[in-house]
């Protein structure tokens, strides 16, 4: 059951399940650590870089528009 947890977690991660694997209890928990550390990371900048980008575009977008309006 251990190997199970380990298996889905490293799965559910996206980190793989490669060729080289922790040996003992410690390393399985330092390597679980790891990978929801990381997966956390990538969750917390990714809708920052989303939220920067959805206000340029909008900001973009209606300065598009303004000069269209403004043209005629």
């Amino acid at each position: 059951i251990p190997m199970s947890f380990w298996f889905a977690m490293t799965t559910m991660t996206t980190v793989g399940f490669g060729d080289r694997v922790p040996q003992t209890s410690p390393g399985y928990l330092i390597g679980s650590l790891c990978a929801i550390c990381g997966v956390l990371v990538v969750a917390f900048t990714v809708p920052i870089a989303v939220n920067n980008f959805t206000f340029f575009y909008s900001y973009t977008q209606s300065r598009i528009k303004y000069h269209k309006i403004n043209k005629l």
